[in-house]
């Protein structure tokens, strides 16, 4: 991964709207970060590796199951070694499946440390998977890993390992 340069929350929000994010989605993805750390515009390039807890189907686990990324990708990553503590998220009741993904082509994604739990906070609904409500009991923990926001067209660069 490379950092292109250091984004304000402006630039941070209109990376995103260029991608296709609503202007108020970018403003709640915007607020995700802790923003006393540096948050840059990044390049992951060709063999980068990012993960993703892909939240466990009720009643079942992802292994074995087709993997459509269409429907089963959030937008927000970590890189490997990530907790979920530290990217501030809960496995919610029925798990959570940790995935991780190989970057075939380049893209340029939204980097910064995640921000710690604010009980009020639910999660972006734009980064959510399709179908999904955005529940604040979704975001628990520490924060302080760093985190990675793609596109909905930038996830089909990631292919699951």
């Amino acid at each position: 991964m490379v950092h292109i340069r250091n984004v304000t929350r402006l630039d941070a929000k209109q990376h995103l709207q260029s991608r296709g994010f609503a202007p108020h989605k970018a403003d709640e993805i915007v607020e995700s970060f802790d923003w006393s750390q540096p948050v840059y515009l990044s390049r992951l390039d060709e063999d980068d590796q990012v993960v993703q807890y892909l939240r466990q189907p009720w009643g079942g686990t992802l292994e074995g199951k087709a993997f459509d990324s269409s429907r089963n990708l959030g937008g927000f990553f970590g890189l490997p070694g990530a907790t979920r503590d530290k990217l501030a998220i809960a496995s919610g009741p029925s798990g959570r499946d940790l995935k991780t993904f190989v970057v075939e082509r380049s893209i340029t994604v939204l980097e910064g440390t995640a921000g710690p739990f604010d009980p009020n906070r639910a999660p972006p609904a734009a980064l959510l998977p399709r179908g999904r409500q955005a529940k604040a009991s979704s975001i628990r923990g520490k924060g302080g890993a760093t985190q990675l926001v793609l596109s909905q067209t930038d996830k089909f660069a990631l292919r699951p390992l």
